[in-house]
C-alpha cells in the first residue's frame, strides 16, 4: 500500500542531527574560581606523584625507652609516690570499714574492759604495799592498759585467719595475682584498722586508767613521740610474726597450733607479766627474744621512760622488725615459686 504525503518533513535520526558547534564539556577551559562550598583547587601535585620516603621496617625502627602509652618515663620519685599512693588508699578503705562495724566495735570495748577489770582486781591483791620489782601499783595499771592496746589494736589476728582459709580453699592463687605486693597489701589493711583501733582504744584505756588508779605519776608529754615509735615498731613486729604464721599454711595448712604458741609466749613474756617479773635466769632470755619487744617495750616506756631506756629498747625493736620482715618476705616468694609450681 502506498503512503500518502501529508507535507511533513520526517525526523532526523538521531545520528543525522546537527551536531552543536559548543565545545564538548571536557575541551571547555576549567576556571579557576571555587567550587561550591569547597576550596579552589590546588596546584599542587597528585598524592600519588609525590616522592615517597622510605621508611624503615618494623625491625629496624629505633626502640624508644618511652612507655608505649605515649609520654616520657616517669622518674623513681613518681613511682614511688604513686605505688605508696596505691597503698595508702587500701589502708583508708581499711579505715572506712572499721568505722562501719559498730557491733564488733562495741564487743571489744566489753572485752577490752573486762579483761582490765579482771586484772586490775589481781594486781590489787597481789599489791599490798610499796613496789614490786620496780612497779607500783598505779604503774602496773597503766602497764596493763598500754599492753592491751598493742594487743587489741595490733588486728594480726584476722589476717593469720584469712591467709589459713585462703590457702585451704586455694583462694590464695587469686590473691597473688593482683597487682599490689600480697605482703604490701596486708600491712596496709592492717594499718588501716590498727590506726582506728589505737585510737579508740587508747581512748578507752585513758579513761579506764583515770578512773582505777588516777594519773600516771611522772608521766611528760614529751615522751609522747618515742613512746608512739615503740609502739608502731611494736605493731610492725607482731604483724610481720603474724604474717609468718600465716605462711606456714602452705606447708602446715592448718597452722593453729603455731598461733597458739606464738599468743602464749607474747602472753607470758610481756603482756600480763613484764619481763622483770620473771624468774632471774629467764630475763635474758626473754631479752634475748623477740616476744617480749611487741608489748613489753612500748609499755615499759610509757610508765617509765628515760632516754637510757629509750636507746636499749628501741634498737632491739628495729632489729627484730628488721628480721621478721626480711623472713616473711623469704618464705613469701618460696610459697610463691611452691605455688606457681603445682599449678596454682
Amino acid at each position: 500500500m502506498n503512503t500518502m504525503n501529508t507535507g511533513t518533513n520526517p525526523a532526523p535520526r538521531r545520528d543525522d542531527r546537527p551536531r552543536s558547534s559548543a565545545p564538548h564539556r571536557d575541551s571547555q577551559p576549567r576556571s579557576s574560581a571555587p567550587r561550591m562550598g569547597g576550596r579552589p583547587r590546588s596546584s599542587a601535585p597528585h598524592r600519588d606523584s609525590r616522592p615517597r620516603q622510605s621508611t624503615p621496617r618494623r625491625d629496624d625502627r629505633p626502640r624508644s625507652s618511652a612507655p608505649r602509652m605515649g609520654g616520657r618515663p616517669r622518674p623513681p620519685a613518681a613511682r614511688i609516690r604513686a605505688r605508696a599512693r596505691k597503698y595508702l588508699i587500701i589502708a583508708r578503705v581499711s579505715l572506712s570499714n572499721a568505722l562501719m562495724y559498730r557491733a564488733s566495735l562495741i564487743s571489744s570495748f566489753l572485752a577490752y574492759s573486762l579483761y582490765i577489770y579482771i586484772f586490775v582486781g589481781l594486781w590489787r591483791a597481789i599489791y599490798q604495799e610499796g613496789s614490786v620489782h620496780g612497779y607500783t601499783y598505779v604503774q602496773i595499771v597503766w602497764y596493763l592498759t598500754m599492753t592491751e592496746i598493742v594487743g587489741f589494736f595490733a588486728g594480726g589476728v584476722a589476717m593469720y585467719r584469712t591467709m589459713n582459709d585462703d590457702v585451704k580453699s586455694g583462694a590464695i592463687a587469686y590473691v597473688v595475682g593482683r597487682p599490689v605486693h600480697y605482703i604490701a597489701y596486708q600491712l596496709s589493711n592492717s594499718a588501716g584498722q590498727a590506726a582506728f583501733n589505737f585510737a579508740v582504744f587508747g581512748a578507752l584505756a585513758a579513761l579506764l586508767g583515770l578512773s582505777f588508779v588516777g594519773p600516771l605519776p611522772g608521766f611528760s608529754l614529751l615522751s609522747v613521740p618515742a613512746i608512739l615509735l615503740s609502739v608502731s615498731l611494736g605493731f610492725l613486729l607482731q604483724f610481720f610474726f603474724m604474717m609468718l604464721i600465716g605462711l606456714t599454711a602452705f606447708i602446715l595448712e592448718d597452722n593453729l597450733a603455731m598461733y597458739l604458741v606464738f599468743s602464749k609466749l607474747t602472753f607470758m613474756l610481756g603482756t600480763f607479766l613484764p619481763v622483770e617479773f620473771l624468774p632471774p635466769w629467764l630475763q635474758p632470755v626473754a631479752k634475748a627474744l623477740p616476744f617480749s619487744y611487741i608489748s613489753w617495750a612500748p609499755a615499759k616506756l610509757f610508765v617509765a621512760f628515760t632516754p637510757a631506756l629509750f636507746f636499749e629498747l628501741v634498737p632491739m625493736q628495729l632489729m627484730w622488725t628488721a628480721l621478721m620482715a626480711a623472713a616473711a618476705l623469704f618464705f613469701y616468694r618460696a610459697g610463691e615459686r611452691s605455688l606457681q609450681i603445682n599449678g596454682g
